[in-house]
């Protein structure tokens, strides 16, 4: 992926919901995918930096227990940036981010430089997008595609608008 490109290496977390994307993470190379339902995330990340915590969080999944355990993974001066929306208020511990003096941000978009590195990096075969999009659809069946991702089916769900 784009930030193992840049030689990071990367701990890809999720949920039982999310095996079928921690399987397709893992045969695309990542480092490390962990279930943090199995309780080894916090050891996993111990090991790696010897109790220090992770430089970065990009925090994907928009939910409050994801935001905790960013926060609880991130070390003193980490970057944490909260890409997920939680489509609701959370309650999260704000002193966790003075004490650990994170740097804490919010991403919504992205500008056209991201862009272009990430064309460079798929075009320099870095990148593999293919294995992501799971499923494809006429746009006629947008309704099955939306109620697949309201159900956590599949991994990027792909809308094919038909040729003229």
């Amino acid at each position: 992926m784009a930030v193992e490109a840049e030689g990071a290496k990367v701990i890809a977390a999720g949920t039982n919901v999310d095996e079928k994307r921690l399987q397709t993470a893992k045969s695309l190379g990542l480092d490390y995918t962990i279930n943090v339902q199995t309780e080894e995330l916090k050891k996993l990340v111990d090991e790696l930096t010897d109790g220090y915590g992770v430089d970065v969080v990009l925090e994907c999944s928009g939910s409050e227990a994801g935001i905790r355990s960013g926060l609880e993974m991130i070390k003193k001066r980490g970057w944490f940036c909260q890409i997920g929306l939680t489509g609701k208020p959370i309650t999260f511990d704000i002193e966790t981010i003075c004490y650990k003096e994170l740097h804490y941000s919010g991403s919504m978009a992205s500008r056209y430089l991201n862009w272009e590195k990430g064309i460079r990096l798929i075009q320099q075969g870095l990148v593999k997008l293919e294995p992501l999009a799971s499923h494809h659809f006429p746009l006629k069946e947008w309704e099955k595609a939306f109620q697949m991702f309201r159900e956590k089916q599949g991994l990027k769900l792909i809308l094919r608008v038909p040729q003229e």
